[in-house]
Order: structure tokens, then sequence, then C-alpha cells
């Protein structure tokens, strides 16, 4: 990820998503090795971007699996989405219109963008076919919904949900560019250095450590 090239544009224009690497990184790494720190940086994960919320049905793959229960699920989703909410409304209850016209309406305000890094860009320019603007939206629900099913149950399968739902949903989104795919990027080099039963039975001994001592 470090030698992504476009790695330090990204850095320089001041965008965001370094932010959201920041918050997945910190959610994965707590996941394998740090347990008890997870509900403050899922927390933090879904309070970082509009977007981020969508991946809270998937928390259960963040869990052991010897603790992947509904009720260990809620505590860990309750305790996140607590975080969020800290995070979250003082800025919603300092000016609610203003935060949601900055955060929801002017997205969907946004114009069919030609210069976008997306295939509906690509093929509205080549004259080929003028996709609908919830394409996009369609796609990510579908491969959201074929995650929960198909995906391991681990932090590995979370980070491929994050690189398929969401690479899928830029591809071919009304806009798109090269910092919306940093996470993309991010998320796959997560899934793939989680990925291997060494790093599985690696995170197993790591939560036991941490929940029930050495």
């Amino acid at each position: 990820l470090l030698l992504t090239p476009r790695l330090f544009f990204a850095l320089e224009g001041s965008w965001t998503e370094p932010m959201v690497v920041l918050f997945l990184s910190l959610t994965l790494y707590s996941a394998v090795r740090a347990p008890r720190l997870l509900p403050w940086a899922l927390g933090g994960f879904l309070a970082i971007k509009q977007y981020t919320v969508l991946l809270a049905p998937f928390a259960a793959f963040l869990l052991p699996e010897t603790e992947r229960t509904l009720r260990a699920t809620a505590r860990l989703l309750g305790k996140a989405l607590a975080v969020a909410a800290v995070v979250t409304l003082p800025l919603f209850l300092w000016n609610p219109r203003g935060f949601l016209d900055d955060v929801l309406f002017f997205q969907a305000r946004q114009p069919f963008r030609t210069d976008s890094l997306s295939f509906m860009a690509l093929w509205h320019l080549r004259g080929m076919v003028t996709l609908p603007v919830g394409t996009s939206f369609v796609l990510l629900g579908g491969l959201l919904i074929a995650g929960g099913l198909f995906a391991q149950r681990s932090a590995a399968g979370f980070a491929a949900v994050c690189a398929l739902a969401f690479g899928g949903f830029f591809a071919t989104g009304k806009q798109a560019f090269v910092n919306y795919y940093l996470f993309v990027l991010a998320a796959g080099a997560w899934a793939l250095a989680l990925s291997g039963p060494r790093n599985a039975a690696t995170s197993a001994q790591a939560a036991q450590v941490v929940n029930h001592g050495p």
C-alpha cells in the first residue's frame, strides 16, 4: 500500500480517505491483536465516512470464532455505535441542517461526472450506454449480500467485503476519483495480509491471550 503510485497525491490533496484507511487498519489490527480496543476502533471507523456504517452488519466477522455469538455481536455493535454517536452527535446538534446538507444531501445533488474513474463515465464517453444513477447502489447492495452469504467469517473476510463491495460501488458510480480507491486498495491489502491458516491461528491465539491470559 505504501508503494501505491498515487498515495502521496492523495495525502497532498488532503482527502479524507487516508483517515478511513487509518480507522479500517485500527479496526482490523484490534480484531486480530487487541480485541479489547475493537469497540473503540470500530466506532471510529463507522463515524469517519458516510458509507462505512453499511459495514456494521459484518461486525461479527471481527470477533474470534469461539466468541462469535449474537450477544457478543450486539455488545460490540452497541459499544461501537455509542462511540460513533459521541463523535458525530455534537456536530449534528450544532447545526442539524448544515450537517445533513454536507454529509448527505450535497452528495445526492452532485451531478454525473464524465471525468470520473468509473465504468459509467467510460461507457458514456464512448457512446455505449449511460447507466442509471441507482446502478451503483443496487450493485453495492448485491455485493454486501453476497459478502454476508459467502465471505469467510473473519477479519480477512471483513476486509474482503470492504474491498469487493466498495470497489464495485465506486467503479459504477456517477463520480469516482483516485482518492476513492485508496480505501479499496487498503481493504484489499488487509484481506491478503490476514488470509491463510497461519494468520488465522495467530489471531485466535492472540485473542485467547488478551481475554483469558497466557
